[in-house]
């Protein structure tokens, strides 16, 4: 541009003497289109410059909208990984969890049982080599105000019922059960030579149809079980209606690997409402369960002491 008005000045004004006030219009008119031309030139380049840069910012902020929208995507992803890995983390620790429970359970099921074994060896050895089972019957019958012809046809189930033979004595019954967690390890101790079926199974889940015993006892046993209430309603399930459950057990004891529960007076509440109590007697316990019973000495409510006692009671199934 300044070559152009440099060359219009040599060409108007080669000689200073031959100007004219023409030629000068002319030269002005020249130098204002040049000038326009310039001014429009730099508007349009502008206005390029801004649609530019416009543009660029569009791109740049759809550029950045694109970002944002994977990066969001890359976040959730992230955060449904971590959220998923921490899902399962938490199932991880709660399998643990599961595996150390039944760790504890069996070892505390074992303890139990090598308690019961060493228990029932030492009463083998302390009656001299066998164990007796003489007694059962007069608990069955007149501790409880029945006949042994009470039981002809019966189907009687006798929960933790040890290696004795409880019901043998029942010769008359349609069909005599001893439930016991730990009868396979019974064989050792003169269960096979016992007119009875002995059943491997823990009161908690009895392999019984409902309501197909007509008589359920437990002597001596209910203490014994891992869970009180789930054995309770098993005997509920397992008893016919009209049927009889016949209860003696150790109340206000210390638990024991053997004996875990410690029951109350109340625990015959337990039953209710399908069961209704029709006996129910409180004995002091001066030795053991069955000879304590049979001493006739009530327990003694009025006595503050803290000691143990023994329970009977006799339910009917409603």
């Amino acid at each position: 541009m300044f070559h152009k008005v440099k060359n219009l000045l040599k060409r108007f004004y080669p000689l200073p003497a031959r100007s004219s006030n023409n030629n000068f219009k002319i030269l002005l008119s020249e130098i204002k289109t040049i000038k326009d031309n310039i001014n429009a030139n730099y508007i349009q380049h502008n206005m390029e410059l801004y649609e530019s840069r416009n543009e660029y910012k569009a791109e740049l902020f759809d550029l950045s909208n694109q970002h944002k929208s994977e990066l969001l995507k890359l976040t959730e992803y992230m955060e449904k990984c971590f959220i998923d890995n921490n899902a399962q983390i938490m199932q991880l620790k709660l399998e643990i969890d599961k595996i150390n429970i039944h760790i504890i359970k069996e070892k505390t099921k074992v303890i139990k049982n090598d308690a019961e074994i060493k228990y029932w060896l030492n009463a083998r050895k302390f009656q001299g080599g066998e164990l007796k089972n003489e007694h059962y019957e007069y608990f069955y019958t007149d501790h409880f105000k029945l006949t042994k012809s009470f039981y002809n046809n019966k189907r009687i189930l006798d929960i933790g019922c040890g290696p004795r033979g409880s019901l043998e004595w029942a010769t008359n019954a349609k069909t005599r059960i001893d439930l016991d967690t730990i009868a396979n390890l019974y064989r050792d101790l003169g269960i096979m030579n016992h007119n009875m079926t002995y059943v491997f199974s823990d009161a908690e889940n009895m392999p019984f149809t409902d309501g197909y015993f007509d008589i359920i006892t437990s002597f001596n046993s209910l203490d014994h079980v891992d869970n009180l209430a789930e054995a309770i309603n098993q005997i509920k399930l397992k008893l016919k209606p009209g049927g009889l459950f016949l209860l003696l057990t150790d109340v206000n004891h210390n638990p024991t690997p053997a004996e875990p529960q410690v029951l109350k007076w109340d625990v015959v509440k337990m039953f209710e409402p399908e069961f209704d109590i029709i006996e129910e007697d409180h004995y002091e316990k001066s030795s053991g369960l069955y000879r304590s019973i049979q001493s006739d000495n009530k327990y003694d409510h009025n006595n503050p002491q803290k000691r143990y006692g023994i329970l009977s009671a006799k339910f009917l199934k409603t």
